[in-house]
């Protein structure tokens, strides 16, 4: 499988553990399906600025500081042509996935908090929608309606989803 590789940080949202079994599931058995990287289940929440991973690590706290954690809905399932968001899952739109964004933003002093398309992926891939027309209908039948996020991450993107890795997890407190 061929993916552009990446480099940077994100702001991840993480399930809790129950939740985490759930999507992980799909994520394994599609990614070995069609022979893709499987990855952590997650939400994308923001980018962060060009700055030591150190301070990055440091402010992680500041963001997750007053936080709870909550449920998401999920919508639907859908298949896009972009290579990191190929089969998702999208999510209802919530105010605490604005907040957090608010929260990025005021910690970073700029806008780098994710305020649409929230969505938890299940597949990266370079194919085309026609050739996952069964594991999207497989997965609208079975996917969860709902998920529990508790965390927040710190993650580096340094080439393919096999060489991504968590930095710093911190729970959401509020």
């Amino acid at each position: 499988m061929k993916l552009p590789a990446l480099d940077g940080y994100v702001l991840w949202l993480l399930p809790d553990h129950p939740s985490e079994i759930r999507l992980r599931e799909p994520i394994e058995r599609i990614s070995k399906t069609v022979n893709a990287y499987p990855f952590h289940p997650h939400v994308t929440i923001g980018n962060v600025p060009d700055i030591d991973s150190g301070k990055l690590t440091h402010l992680l706290p500041q963001i997750a500081d007053g936080i709870e954690p909550f449920v998401i809905q999920a919508k639907s399932v859908e298949c896009r042509e972009n290579p990191y968001q190929k089969l998702i899952i999208v999510l209802e739109s919530h105010s605490r996935l604005l907040k957090v964004a608010d929260s990025i933003d005021r910690i970073f002093g700029k806008e780098f908090g994710k305020r649409d398309d929230h969505h938890i992926s299940i597949l990266y891939a370079d194919l085309h929608c026609s050739e996952l027309s069964t594991e999207r209908e497989n997965l609208k039948k079975s996917f969860s309606k709902s998920f529990a996020i508790n965390k927040i991450a710190l993650t580096r993107l340094k080439g393919t989803p096999d060489e991504w890795e968590i930095d710093k997890v911190c729970e959401l407190k509020g």
